[in-house]
């Protein structure tokens, strides 16, 4: 985390985490809290917002990126499947996932939310799934 100053001249650095470093996609921040996935670590965090400390991670699901609705993260990951996760205070709770089922190539495309309906592109084919239930 980095830190301007009032007049814009300078620029210190608050904290740093290198564990997260993710590749294909960047970071949600959601209650005090980052998320995200790592890719020489290939975990995915939960990170405290104020001092850069991990909170917790599961090592499955990265590298990925992510995206978030209604306090519930979305996390299309580059193996393929994508998930619904609610975050916890001490873990990761994930409700369900499914591979995409079509496409080609790699998984680095990112997820979009809009109207309630996912939308999820992997290659040439673009999916699109009604979420209005978990977004109540």
């Amino acid at each position: 985390m980095l830190k301007l100053s009032p007049d814009g001249a300078k620029v210190n650095e608050v904290w740093k985490n290198s564990s997260l470093d993710p590749k294909i996609g960047g970071v949600v921040v959601l209650n005090g809290r980052i998320y995200g996935g790592g890719d020489a670590h290939r975990n995915l965090f939960c990170l405290d917002w104020t001092n850069g400390k991990e909170l917790y991670s599961i090592n499955q699901l990265a590298p990925a990126n992510i995206i978030a609705d209604n306090g519930l993260l979305y996390v299309y990951s580059e193996s393929g499947s994508v998930s619904l996760i609610e975050p916890l205070a001490d873990r990761f709770n994930i409700i369900s996932s499914f591979n995409v089922p079509l496409g080609s190539g790699t998984h680095w495309a990112h997820l979009v939310i809009n109207d309630k309906k996912l939308y999820v592109r992997h290659g040439s084919s673009l999916m699109v799934y009604d979420i209005a239930a978990a977004t109540k």
